[in-house]
């Protein structure tokens, strides 16, 4: 593995800030190591040797998956969900495309990369790459991009999208749910959710099995995760980052 460093940005005059992206190029058998220890893949990445990134990674251990009383309220939210699971190959991308642009614009989010969704797709490890397709009422509601590995028993949700046709229903919690039962019938020990930031990842820690990344350690601890979710949202400013830097670097250094 060898890990290599973005230093984009910092302030030196009246804080002492850096903004500083870490990076890897991971060879195929180390794959696990890299995933055990909190490196993802750069699905963006437009040639190979693909990037992967450091962050505030979400795994969920799928055997300690529970219908308990919150599980069953979030299935029984959704009743009449037909699941189909293809090939990325197979599936009508102009059809997830849709889904994409309606999901985007119903959350107000902003696509600043210019990524576009599932039409500009990287065709790099489309091999690994399937596609969960969730009808509802005979037709296509909502969709997620799955990523396996070659050489680790893992998998990886890249991106849920869902039309917000009924926003009663629970089908993004709903998809994290049978995606898990998906694994666990596989043989497959986590499930990864990608990086967990700001509010709208809070509700990742709501699934039995949830740990995150905190750059030294894999930590079930739910308090501290939506803590620092929250922290992350009241970000506005240099000065807002530079505060929080402070806190963090006095809860682990001193």
């Amino acid at each position: 593995m060898k890990i290599f460093f973005h230093h984009i940005a910092g302030k030196m005059t009246d804080m002492s800030l850096i903004y500083c992206n870490v990076y890897a190029h991971v060879e195929p058998e180390e794959e696990t190591h890299a995933l055990e220890n909190g490196w993802a893949i750069d699905e963006w990445t437009q040639k190979e040797p693909r990037y992967w990134f450091q962050g505030r990674q979400v795994r969920i251990d799928t055997s300690k998956l529970e219908y308990n009383k919150k599980t069953r309220r979030i299935l029984n939210s959704c009743p009449n969900v037909e699941i189909k699971i293809k090939k990325y190959s197979e599936t009508n991308i102009d059809e997830i495309q849709s889904i994409y642009e309606k999901y985007m614009k119903y959350r107000g989010f902003v696509d600043d990369l210019g990524l576009g969704g599932p039409a500009n797709e990287v065709e790099l490890d489309q091999a690994n790459k399937q596609v969960v397709h969730y009808y509802h009422e005979g037709k296509l509601r909502a969709y997620t991009l799955l990523r396996t590995y070659d050489n680790s028993p893992v998998m990886t949700g890249l991106q849920f999208c869902w039309d917000y046709h009924n926003p009663k229903m629970s089908l993004g919690k709903y998809s994290v749910i049978k995606e898990i039962e998906c694994a666990r019938e596989n043989g497959i020990k986590y499930l990864y959710m990608m990086p967990g930031y700001e509010k709208t990842c809070i509700y990742k820690k709501d699934f039995t099995g949830f740990e995150f990344w905190d750059g030294r350690k894999w930590s079930a601890d739910k308090k501290m995760y939506e803590y620092m979710c929250n922290k992350d949202s009241e970000i506005q400013t240099f000065e807002d980052m530079n505060k929080l830097m402070w806190e963090y670097e006095k809860e682990y250094f001193n």
